[in-house]
C-alpha cells in the first residue's frame, strides 16, 4: 500500500510540480520535501478552485437580476 501511494505521489508531483520540484522529489532527499510540495500543490489548486466557484456565482447572481430587471419591465406598462 505504501510503495502505491509513493508512486501514485510520484506520478502526480512529476505532472502537476515545477522541474525542480520534480526533480527533488524523484531523488527522494526527504519527506519534508513531499510533504511542502503536496501543501503548494493543494493550496494553489484550492484557491484557483475558491476563486473559479466565487466567480461563477457572481455571474449566475447577474444573470438573475438581469432576468427580474427584465420581467419587471415587461410587467409595467409604458404610458407615452
Amino acid at each position: 500500500m505504501t510503495q502505491l501511494i509513493s508512486s501514485l505521489s510520484n506520478i502526480a508531483v512529476g505532472f502537476f510540480g515545477c522541474p525542480s520540484c520534480a526533480e527533488a522529489f524523484s531523488e527522494r532527499q526527504a519527506a519534508a520535501m513531499r510533504l511542502s510540495i503536496f501543501l503548494l500543490l493543494i493550496l494553489v489548486y484550492s484557491l484557483a478552485g475558491v476563486i473559479a466557484f466565487k466567480v461563477v456565482r457572481m455571474m449566475a447572481r447577474e444573470d438573475q437580476k438581469l432576468k427580474d430587471q427584465a420581467q419587471a419591465s415587461l410587467a409595467t406598462p409604458h404610458v407615452s
